[in-house]
């Protein structure tokens, strides 16, 4: 009799278990070992190889756990467990990492186990390359009277990208970075010859001109001394954040200086949009001179040298009112100046349109501009402003915050700015293309403790290579470790390069909507307006005198601006208690 019991509940279970697994779904999608190598290359006994495992699931219960399995083709095997996030539709993201210890090349085999004994199993299709290194290093150092020599006066240069290239054809790269102290290193494969480049965004000249070339592995004291005319400043800036109706969220801002020469002055942001409203500045960040609907903050000596320091990050919260619609936008403006003088008076006036969503998590990833549509369209060239924030949700205070960026391959990692961030960070290249932004001894307060205090965040800027194709999708997504739990990965950001048409912007508040083109302008701009009410136009320049005033119905208009001289204007455009607020450049 218990033999039958026994095989009864034997086959119930394995009907149950059939029934649940037909209803899931178990994939593992890839492994991920990033160099920035033509083929993955990896230092024999120098560091750990990060292993970076997607795993896509439906069905599955947030919290559950996957069990997985990897073997390192060296004969060493690793087993761990991985928390299960989201509901329905799933994700899991896997992290490991081995230092191997013998040269040769290893396949890397994974297996996976759901929470229901589905399984799946995954070989990598490149070997990891494990070879014998050698170290080419150096310092950066701002050379301010062009001799080619660090003199006692002259500081170090952060965040300048080193590139080092071999002699094959087409030439492996390996890429290094100058870190706080203006210090590099790039470990390469040794007997074989190098030539070695710097690039930096803002400081185009270096010496020695042209490089290091034909060196061999390994090397030390390849120095570079970088300059820029320091006679000259551009001031610009940056505003970040996503909103929420009916609720206070943090925005951050941010004055910097794309050239060398210091300057002070000050950085306003104007919440024209009556959807958001000033509430309050968190205990640990400089609060804003407040008039009316403006914000003002001065700065002291900015250069393109400072940016990154975390003094001129400035973080407010702005109430968004429950009116606004969750998939909308609402645009800031921001001013810098001085503008007088300026090299390039055009970027210090800027609109940024923030994202309006709901049950935010305070984990998270937005990329500017938002681009146009679900599918987030974008110009071909256009650059990528990258915002991570991360918040302590824990029980206790976290002492370290490391994130993790794998960056997309159809972004430069030449271009790469660091604009800055809330909490001084240490900045490493992981195998060519993945950010490293740590936060040592950053002591963030759990959310319970001190909600205001346990918030972080930073901003970078990063541009496309060139001529990528119309259609071309950029997907980048964070990977947020606090102290030594499990990764904490942020949604997916994304956007579609196409071909824009020259329309500066398309925006709709409520029943107003409004597209207007061509930016730059230069004898007449048109206005293609959605409404059910007339409308009124108003054009102003950057001291808010009005240039020119036109009332309009619903459909296609044009506007005369030929009397108009070079420079940054406003266009709103108004219906009711609705208003849409654009910049626009006349350039003839």
């Amino acid at each position: 009799m218990k033999t039958v019991k026994t095989t009864l509940l034997l086959g119930l279970f394995l009907l149950l278990s059939a029934a649940i697994q037909s209803q899931t779904t178990f994939k593992i999608d890839s492994i991920n070992i990033d160099s920035g190598t033509v083929s993955p290359t990896y230092c024999v006994n120098k560091y750990q190889t990060n292993f970076y495992i997607p795993i896509s699931l439906s069905g599955y219960t947030q919290g559950d756990s996957v069990e997985v399995i990897i073997n390192y083709g060296d004969g060493i095997t690793d087993i761990k467990n991985f928390a299960i996030y989201g509901s329905g539709t799933n994700f899991c993201y896997v992290y490991f990492s081995h230092k191997y210890t013998t040269v040769g090349n290893y396949k890397v085999f994974v297996m996976a186990v759901a929470p229901d004994l589905k399984t799946d199993t995954y070989l990598s299709k490149n070997s990891v390359n494990v070879v014998t290194c050698g170290t080419i290093s150096g310092n950066v150092f701002f050379d301010g009277n062009n001799n080619c020599v660090k003199d006692v006066s002259e500081p170090d240069l952060r965040f300048a990208w080193i590139k080092v290239k071999d002699k094959s054809s087409p030439p492996n790269v390996y890429y290094g970075h100058a870190d706080i102290q203006g210090n590099y290193s790039v470990d390469v494969p040794t007997s074989k010859m190098y030539d070695i480049s710097i690039h930096s965004a803002y400081y185009p000249n270096f010496c020695p001109v042209g490089g290091y070339s034909n060196v061999w592995a390994p090397a030390n004291s390849k120095n570079f001394g970088m300059s820029c005319n320091s006679s000259i400043f551009d001031l610009t800036g940056g505003v970040s954040g996503i909103l929420r109706p009916g609720f206070n969220r943090s925005i951050s801002v941010r004055p910097y200086n794309l050239s060398c020469m210091p300057k002070s002055g000050r950085i306003r942001i104007i919440l024209s949009d009556p959807r958001i409203s000033y509430s309050y500045t968190p205990s640990n960040h400089l609060p804003p001179v407040v008039s009316g609907d403006t914000l003002s903050w001065n700065f002291s000596n900015v250069s393109f040298y400072s940016n990154q320091h975390w003094s001129n990050f400035h973080v407010v919260y702005v109430m968004t009112d429950s009116s606004a619609t969750v998939g909308d936008t609402i645009c800031i403006d921001m001013i810098v100046e001085p503008i007088a003088g300026d090299n390039n008076p055009a970027n210090n006036l800027k609109t940024f349109c923030l994202p309006v969503r709901n049950s935010i998590d305070p984990n998270d990833k937005t990329g500017l501009p938002v681009g146009l549509g679900p599918d987030k369209i974008i110009a071909r060239g256009q650059s990528l402003d990258y915002t991570i924030r991360f918040q302590n949700t824990g029980n206790d205070t976290a002492y370290k915050v490391v994130i993790h960026d794998s960056l997309p391959k159809e972004l430069d990692i030449e271009s790469l700015v660091i604009n800055g961030a809330t909490h001084p960070f240490n900045f490493y290249l992981i195998d060519g293309r993945v950010l490293k932004f740590e936060f040592l001894d950053i002591n963030l307060p759990d959310s319970t403790t001190n909600e205001e205090l346990s918030h972080g965040s930073i901003n970078f800027t990063i541009g496309q290579l060139p001529n990528l194709p119309f259609g071309t999708v950029v997907e980048n997504t964070a990977h947020i470790f606090f102290d030594f739990n499990e990764a904490i990965t942020t949604n997916t950001e994304h956007h579609r390069i196409d071909l824009i048409g020259g329309i500066v912007h398309h925006e709709q508040i409520g029943s107003l909507s409004v597209n207007i083109y061509p930016n730059p302008g230069s004898d007449k701009i048109w206005l293609d307006i959605a409404s059910g009410k007339p409308v009124t136009v108003t054009m102003f320049n950057v001291l808010g005198k009005t240039v020119s005033r036109s009332n309009f119905a619903h459909g296609k208009h044009s506007v005369d601006v030929s009397t108009l001289q070079n420079g940054v204007y406003f266009v709103e455009v108004k219906s009711g208690d609705q208003r849409i607020t654009q910049k626009l450049i006349i350039r003839k």
